[in-house]
């Protein structure tokens, strides 16, 4: 109780900051978990959901997203539950660039072109999260991104000169079991990684989006996008059987 505090927006994020706590977000949660149903999903937002992952299921899977998964997006964008994309198809990811309102989110991708890890981003896709104001939150995993700092700074470098400084963050990944890279053990190594960065010409204002301003950016623009969304339409009534038409 102490030094944790569930958050569900920007303002609850820091609002936790000021008190000296760690702002806990409730997310991300396999897309598998709503049932295929929008009533599930609302559920789950009900309950703090706030960042949804968008693979495994029948309607965003290695062909994209179907007529009942874009339905999924726009309800998630009416609720503000960020869209997770790490590990979703190519074909998942731009049907989702297209159809969102609101930034999507990789909870753990770094980039393939330094390190082909099937969660990493390729180039092309990187530029194209950059363009449409996503946010690519590289994992601080030896599998991901390498075995020391300057391998993670690499990849932190090559994210930001192709998606841009504003669509960079860190995902620490330390909940995950995954073996990290050296010094950075758990996040008192932080100021070793960012001082790598400030080596290699980081401005400080650009320190200042990876590790608070662009996450802090991405829930606004989601929480904006369901505040205009939710005068614009009613809770969808959609299914997958009527958009599919199949069905569990």
């Amino acid at each position: 109780d102490e030094g944790l505090l569930p958050a569900r927006t920007a303002g609850e994020i820091a609002d936790a900051r000021n008190r000296g706590r760690i702002a806990v977000l409730f997310g991300p949660v396999g897309a598998r978990a709503t049932g295929d149903s929008l009533g599930v999903l609302r559920a789950l937002h009900g309950l703090g959901l706030r960042v949804l992952s968008l693979h495994g299921t029948s309607w965003a899977g290695p062909a994209g997203l179907t007529r009942f998964g874009e339905e999924v997006v726009r309800e998630m964008n009416r609720l503000g539950v960020l869209p997770d994309l790490t590990d979703a198809s190519a074909r998942t990811v731009r049907r989702v660039l297209d159809v969102s309102r609101a930034p999507v989110l990789f909870s753990r991708s770094a980039a393939r072109a330094l390190r082909p890890h099937p969660a990493n981003l390729p180039d092309d896709l990187l530029a194209e999260v950059g363009a449409a104001g996503g946010l690519c939150l590289v994992p601080l995993t030896a599998e991901q991104t390498g075995p020391t700092v300057r391998d993670v700074a690499d990849h932190l470098d090559h994210v930001r000169r192709t998606a841009g400084p504003e669509c960079v963050g860190l995902s620490g990944t330390y909940d995950t079991g995954a073996a990290h890279p050296q010094e950075l053990p758990d996040t008192s190594g932080y100021p070793k990684l960012v001082a790598e960065l400030l080596r290699r010409g980081w401005s400080e204002p650009e320190v200042g989006l990876l590790t608070w301003g662009n996450i802090q950016r991405v829930l606004r623009g989601a929480d904006f996008t369901a505040r205009a969304a939710r005068h614009r339409r009613p809770p969808s009534t959609a299914t997958l059987t009527d958009l599919d038409g199949t069905g569990h």
